[in-house]
C-alpha cells in the first residue's frame, strides 16, 4: 500500500507543470535517502601511531670515540674525528669477523714507537676497511694479512716503515694509494685482485701480489731501493697498467701470467720479465735501462711496441734464453740491438725492427720467416717475414 500511495503521489508532481519545484525536492529527497543508506562507521580511528625513527634507525654504526681500540663484536663502526696512536701498540685492533670499519674520511696517525694503524688478528674473515687515511705507523698502515675476504677500499697510506697496506687471501683492493713507505706499497696474498689504484715513490716493490691474483688499471711510479713497480705470484694477471720510473724491473712476474695491454717505460732494470709459459701481448715498453723484454721458456710475445731501450747500453729490446717461444708482430725501434736469443728452437715471425744500434744477435736452429729490407721487399710475399727498415 506504501508503495502505492508513493507511486501516485509522484505521478502527480510530474504531471502537473506548476509543481516543477516540489517534482525537484521529491527527487532530492530520495536521492539523499539513498545516500544515507550507504553511510559507514562515524567513530573516528585510534590515536596515530608515531613515524619518527629511532636514533639507532638513523645511524645504526658504532661510533669510535678513543684510539687505542679494539673490536671486539661484529658490526659496523665509523671514526668520528682524526686520532694520533700510542707507543706499543696498534691504533684499531679487530678481533672478529665480519667488521665493517670506515675511518670517515679521518687520518690514523702513528707515533714512534707505535705498531699498525690497523691490524686484524689471525684467522678471521670478511673486514672491510675504507675512506680515510693511515701515516706514520711503525709497522703497516693497515694490516690484514692474517685474515682472509677482506676489502681496502679508498684508503690512502703513506709514510708507514713496514708498508702501506697489506690483505689476506681472496680479498680486493680498490682505489688504493700508498706512498712514500718503507718496504712495499700495496701487498695481496693468493687469489686477489688489486684495482684502480697506485703506488708512488716506496722504498721497495709497488704493488705485490701472490698466486692466482689481478692486478688492473694500476700505476707504480718511482719506488726506489731497487723496488720494482709491479711483481706478481704465479698464475696471475697483469691488465692495463703503468710501471714507469721504478728503480728495479717494470713488471717482475712468476710463470704463467698474463701481461696485456701495459706501459713499462723508465724503468732501471728491464721493463717486463716474467718466468715460464706467460703471455705478453699489446704491451709499450721503453727507454727501460737494462733491456724491454726478457723471457725464458714457452712464452708468447706478440704483438708488442719496444723502443729506446738499453740504447746506450748492451742488452735487446727482446731477450730470449730459453726455447718453445713465440715472437710475433712486435714492433722494435732504436734500442741497442732489437732480437738476443741464446737458445734454439724458437718462432720468430711478422716482426719488425727500425734504427738499432746494432744487429741482431741469434745463436741455434730457430723457425724464422725471412728477412726483408728496403732491397728485397718487391719481391717478398712470404706473410711470416720479418722486416727491418
Amino acid at each position: 500500500m506504501h508503495s502505492i500511495l508513493k507511486f501516485i503521489r509522484l505521478n502527480f508532481f510530474f504531471r502537473n507543470p506548476k509543481r516543477s519545484s516540489a517534482r525537484l525536492l521529491v527527487i532530492a529527497l530520495i536521492g539523499a535517502q539513498g545516500i544515507a543508506y550507504a553511510q559507514g562507521n562515524l567513530n573516528p580511528p585510534g590515536a596515530p601511531a608515531p613515524n619518527f625513527k629511532t636514533l639507532s634507525q638513523i645511524e645504526p654504526r658504532v661510533p669510535i670515540e678513543i684510539v687505542p681500540t679494539n673490536i671486539t663484536v661484529s658490526g659496523s663502526y665509523y671514526l668520528v674525528t682524526n686520532f694520533t696512536g700510542t707507543a706499543g701498540t696498534n691504533g684499531i685492533t679487530i678481533m672478529v669477523d665480519n667488521v665493517t670499519l670506515d675511518l670517515n674520511g679521518f687520518a690514523l696517525i702513528g707515533v714512534a714507537g707505535s705498531s699498525n694503524g690497523v691490524f686484524a688478528t689471525a684467522g678471521l674473515n670478511d673486514i672491510v676497511v675504507r675512506n680515510g687515511t693511515v701515516r706514520n705507523w711503525t709497522r703497516f698502515g693497515a694490516d690484514l694479512g692474517n685474515a682472509l675476504n677482506n676489502q681496502l677500499v679508498d684508503l690512502r697510506a703513506s709514510h708507514n716503515a713496514g708498508g702501506g697496506l697489506r690483505a689476506g687471501a681472496g680479498s680486493i683492493l680498490l682505489r688504493c694509494v700508498a706512498t712514500l713507505n718503507t718496504t712495499y706499497g700495496l701487498y695481496a696474498y693468493n687469489g686477489s685482485v688489486v684495482r684502480e689504484s697506485s703506488a708512488f715513490s716506496n722504498t721497495g716493490d709497488g704493488i705485490t701480489t701472490s698466486f692466482g691474483s689481478t692486478i688492473a688499471d694500476c700505476s707504480s711510479y718511482g719506488n726506489i731501493g731497487g723496488g720494482s713497480g709491479f711483481v706478481a705470484g704465479a698464475g696471475s694477471q697483469v691488465r692495463g697498467c703503468s710501471a714507469n720510473g721504478n728503480y728495479g724491473y717494470g713488471i717482475l712476474t712468476a710463470g704463467r701470467c698474463l701481461i696485456v695491454n701495459c706501459e713499462a717505460s723508465d724503468n732501471t732494470q728491464m721493463g717486463i720479465w716474467p718466468n715460464d709459459g706467460t703471455l705478453i701481448r699489446e704491451c709499450t715498453v721503453a727507454n727501460n735501462t737494462a733491456g724491454g723484454i726478457r723471457v725464458g721458456n714457452y712464452c708468447s710475445i706478440v704483438d708488442n711496441m719496444c723502443t729506446v731501450n738499453s740504447q746506450f747500453g748492451t742488452n735487446a729490446a727482446i731477450r730470449v734464453t730459453g726455447l718453445g717461444n713465440r715472437i710475433e708482430g712486435n714492433h722494435l725501434a732504436s734500442n741497442h740491438r732489437a732480437l738476443e736469443i741464446s737458445s734454439a728452437g724458437n718462432l720468430i715471425i711478422r716482426n719488425s725492427s727500425a734504427g738499432n744500434s746494432v744487429a741482431d744477435l741469434i745463436t741455434g736452429t730457430q723457425t724464422a720467416g725471412p728477412a726483408v729490407t728496403s732491397a728485397n721487399i718487391g719481391t717478398s710475399s712470404n706473410p711470416h717475414a720479418n722486416y727491418d727498415f
